[in-house]
């Protein structure tokens, strides 16, 4: 996609769900708008490929029109895909120069690439795709994924966490992802700020949604069965985690409590 996009979506009665889509850019941090007809449905902030979801919406019967918008613009970048970031780079066949040179090199226009678009009616949503819990009205989890890989004992976890900001953040929130047993003991963990150290807090525009993936390592002594997965934010340095206002399980202690998962043998 360049400046902006069009999808166009018949449907054939009124019905409520969400546009699910991954997306991916060569960009830094860029900001994609999603508009349907005239009105702002959702943004998001793209980093790495990421699937995200939006709001939830009214499907129309008849044709409905969603435009994509790159809010930033869309700056001239050099064509060839080796040039787009040096973990790319590869020497050419034979022995003539790499074309990334901008004096000689072409030069286009993209800002997003899209993959597996689709209208997910409401009911059809996998789960944690559509959630939406408020921390304190200064974040929201507004959906969250599990790796479908097995879990074994000294192996890894890893949950992509979709957060807005809803407010112009600082450096001082901490997010922490809990691995419980079955008797609440802590047997794994993960705190690092909401998106790692990938988007500067101030860089990141309230309203916006980013997705990261965070990983916890399981210890090598495990004990297989099920365990309880909980996602909160507290303050550095005072640890005071930020109230949930959504009414869902784990709210009374400041988190939201995502599935069980289990650990394999």
């Amino acid at each position: 996609m360049y400046n902006d996009g069009r999808l166009y979506v018949y449907s054939t009665r009124e019905q409520v769900g969400s546009l699910r889509f991954a997306v991916d850019s060569h960009l830094e941090f860029p900001v994609l708008e999603v508009h349907l007809e005239e009105q702002l449905l959702d943004s998001f902030v793209a980093g790495e490929r990421t699937t995200y979801t939006t709001r939830p919406f009214t499907l129309t019967r008849g044709m409905n029109v969603f435009r994509f918008h790159a809010a930033g613009g869309c700056p001239q970048v050099l064509d060839d895909p080796r040039c787009w970031s040096e973990a790319l780079l590869a020497p050419p066949a034979g022995s003539g120069p790499l074309p990334c040179d901008p004096e000689a090199a072409p030069t286009t226009c993209r800002t997003f690439v899209f993959d597996n678009m689709s209208f997910v009616p409401q009911g059809d949503l996998p789960p944690g795709a559509a959630l939406d819990v408020n921390f304190g009205d200064q974040m929201r989890l507004r959906g969250w994924g599990l790796d479908g890989a097995a879990l074994r004992p000294g192996g890894a976890l890893t949950v992509t966490l979709a957060w807005e900001a809803t407010v112009e953040l600082s450096d001082q929130y901490v997010v922490f992802v809990h691995l419980l047993a079955p008797d609440g003991t802590l047997v794994a963990q993960h705190d690092a700020p909401p998106v790692g150290r990938l988007l500067p807090p101030l860089a990141w525009p309230p309203g916006t949604t980013f997705g990261y993936p965070v990983t916890i390592e399981l210890p090598g002594d495990l004990p297989a069965g099920d365990y309880r997965l909980l996602v909160g934010v507290y303050l550095w340095p005072s640890l005071e985690r930020l109230p949930v206002l959504t009414d869902v399980p784990g709210a009374e202690i400041g988190a939201v409590e995502l599935e069980s998962v289990r650990v394999g043998p």
